[in-house]
């Protein structure tokens, strides 16, 4: 049998089916029967579907913002580097040569 109940699935089919058909009838008897059985069931399989999207909402979260973490520094040293070239190819390495050649005629 292809679907199988989540608690006596491990018993024939017509265990299960029987099984099946007790509670169709006494939910189709007893409307206390039909909402305990309903509230049961709702409880199960919002357990079975809820526990994994709420794992997989937090991974996508996660992911996102590892991503934006990623992206904030990687931008801050392309900043910081280009900067860097800027400073150096202006006036920064004719500063530092004339301060390395003071240095050098003092000592």
């Amino acid at each position: 049998m292809p679907f199988v109940l989540p608690i006596i699935g491990s018993y024939s089919a017509t265990v299960q089916l029987s099984a099946l058909a007790l509670l169709l009838l006494v939910s189709y008897l007893s409307r206390y029967a039909r909402q305990a059985i309903g509230a049961t069931t709702a409880a199960y399989l919002g357990f079975k579907i809820l526990i994994p999207t709420v794992a997989w909402i937090i991974y996508i979260c996660k992911g996102i913002a590892w991503l934006g973490f990623y992206i904030y520094f990687f931008k801050k040293a392309v900043i910081y580097a280009a900067n860097t070239v800027d400073f150096i190819l202006n006036d920064g390495l004719e500063a530092i040569l004339k301060e390395a050649a003071k240095s050098n005629q003092r000592g």
